[in-house]
């Protein structure tokens, strides 16, 4: 191949008789820049967008896998899509001069996200320490939680909704789960302390609670299952509530 220069040719005939044309310039030009970006993973469904290199002047025709022209694909992006997905892409980039270049194959492939929910022990109520544990673990994905732990598994006091977030780390694709830790009842209006009162007294207990269970000296009262209590004897009285996620305090 030619280097850039001034070439200058003599030619000569059978009979010694010499010329010499005028000389020829030669112009190494440069390729155009055939580079693509974009992400190679689509996960589990959707688009995504390759870019060819810009440059001014530059036009553009996508290649399939067997380097044939893809009708229509004629713009510096190309959208690829799960449901036309071909297993790599490449690009034809022709500058203003006419010179062209091809870029490598750029490969996007399908994964699927990890899928997976979270198991509460011992049971969903706050109050005691709870343990949230994901559930299948799978190879190659990191979880992180909302509360700022990682790892399968973390432990919680209070109420309060949690998500996990599982990122495979050889495809990027991520997928979340959410376990809800309830609150105890709240039975702040229900009496506390020692003090005396006019026979029959009733006491209350909050509303909106699924069940109610009074208690007289720390033994549940037969029968006393309503949101109030006529206490017609002296003695030490709590109660139990139970909302209608089951948590009871």
């Amino acid at each position: 191949s030619a280097m850039a220069g001034t070439y200058t040719v003599i030619v000569s005939n059978a009979f010694g008789c010499s010329m010499v044309p005028d000389p020829v310039t030669v112009v190494i030009l440069p390729l155009p820049s055939a580079l693509i970006s974009g992400s190679h993973v689509i996960c589990d469904s959707g688009c995504t967008t390759l870019t060819a290199s810009a440059g001014s002047g530059y036009t553009y025709q996508w290649l399939d896998p067997a380097n044939n022209p893809i009708p229509g694909e004629t713009n510096q992006t190309l959208t690829a899509c799960d449901f036309n997905l071909l297993p790599s892409y490449s690009v034809v980039v022709t500058d203003a001069n006419g010179c062209s270049a091809v870029s490598a194959p750029f490969a996007v492939s399908l994964k699927i996200s990890p899928v997976f929910t979270i198991t509460i022990s011992p049971d969903d109520c706050e109050g005691v320490p709870v343990t949230l544990t994901v559930t299948p673990v799978q190879p190659n994905v990191v979880y992180a939680w909302s509360n700022g732990g990682s790892g399968t598994s973390i432990t919680v006091i209070q109420a309060g909704t949690y998500i996990a977030i599982g990122t495979d780390t050889t495809s990027g694709c991520s997928g979340s789960a959410s376990a809800t830790i309830h609150p105890l009842p709240d039975l702040c209006l229900v009496p506390v302390g020692c003090y005396e009162s006019c026979n029959p007294d009733t006491i209350c207990g909050p509303d909106g609670l699924a069940g109610y269970q009074w208690n007289m000296n720390g033994v549940p009262i037969p029968g006393e299952t309503g949101q109030c209590l006529i206490v017609t004897q002296s003695g030490t009285y709590s109660l139990t509530g139970t909302t209608s996620f089951g948590c009871s305090a």
